[in-house]
């Protein structure tokens, strides 16, 4: 008899149909003022990062300054969530206001973004200054702003890694890599990929544009990869003053019968003092650029 009463319970359980969803509407602006004050629990670059976007992004739809409403009785919070994974993110809005939560950097920004998508925000493109004033995105005026929604959002990119290579790379400036770095973060791109001297030429280089991309990615949690095609930026016949080729011409390829200076023909790799030197120099190079995270080591394009 008891088994019987528990097996109806059960059915009972499972096949009572769950409540609607409860919809939050959050007043965010009214006329040009703002009502709601945002707050930063995440204690770090990335956060206040987010803080500021939110500030610029809510003013620049409402009108109103966001800067200054540390009175208002409702709250968007920023923070971090230990329980979710680092690129997840979660919008929650709820009596208080709204929360947005990351488990990590970058999820932290999704929720940012996603939130301002929600509130009719599109990221176009980066902000070249070659586009027209504000043609990189869309963002609406809407002076009386209300965010509803029925419940909590969430979500997370489905692929690990979502990169953009800077590659050839001949346009580009550390300034506008810069609005590049700022557009990947909108649309969930997470990891940047640079030369770390493209062709062995000097003009698309790592080093030239280290001390200014860094922060950028770093307060954005962004993926660092240089390198890519290029044996000859650790062994080639002009390091050491052309006295590298002087003293192990036996390094350098065979051609013909002879040995070439040509960096586009792969250095002699049966040798192992020159594989050594090559080595050698590709971890001093690692060691010196603690910022990069994942390090391309190819040979050279077409080589021979």
């Amino acid at each position: 008899m008891r088994l019987t009463l528990l097996c109806i319970a059960t059915l009972f359980v499972l096949h009572t149909p769950p409540s609607a969803a409860k919809t939050h509407t959050i007043p965010l602006a009214e006329n040009g003022r703002a009502l709601c004050h945002i707050v930063d629990r995440g204690g770090n670059c990335t956060s206040s990062l987010a803080v500021e976007e939110l500030q610029h992004y809510l003013g620049a739809i409402s009108g109103a300054d966001f800067t200054t409403t540390k009175g208002s009785k409702k709250r968007i919070v920023v923070r971090y969530d230990k329980r979710l994974s680092a690129e997840e993110w979660r919008i929650e809005p709820h009596r208080r206001g709204i929360t947005l939560s990351g488990g990590g950097p970058r999820g932290l920004l999704y929720a940012t973004y996603t939130f301002l998508e929600q509130l009719g925000c599109r990221w176009l493109a980066p902000d070249f200054d070659f586009y027209p004033e504000g043609k990189h995105e869309v963002v609406p005026h809407i002076p009386t702003l209300r965010y509803t929604a029925e419940g909590p959002t969430s979500g997370q990119p489905v692929m690990k890694y979502r990169k953009l290579y800077i590659e050839e790379g001949h346009s580009h400036t550390p300034a506008n890599t810069v609005e590049l770095i700022r557009w990947m973060a909108k649309l969930q791109y997470n990891t940047l990929v640079y030369p770390i001297d493209y062709q062995g030429k000097g003009r698309v280089r790592w080093d030239a544009v280290r001390d200014t991309l860094t922060p950028h990615l770093r307060q954005r949690g962004i993926v660092i990869e240089v390198g890519g095609h290029g044996y000859q930026n650790f062994l080639n016949a002009t390091m050491e003053d052309g006295r590298l080729w002087n003293e192990h011409p036996e390094w350098f390829a065979l051609h013909e019968g002879k040995r070439s200076k040509e960096q586009k023909r792969v250095f002699c790799t049966s040798s192992e003092e020159a594989t050594e030197y090559m080595t050698s120099n590709l971890l001093a190079y690692i060691e010196a650029h603690p910022e990069i995270d994942i390090f391309d080591f190819w040979p050279p394009d077409g080589a021979r």
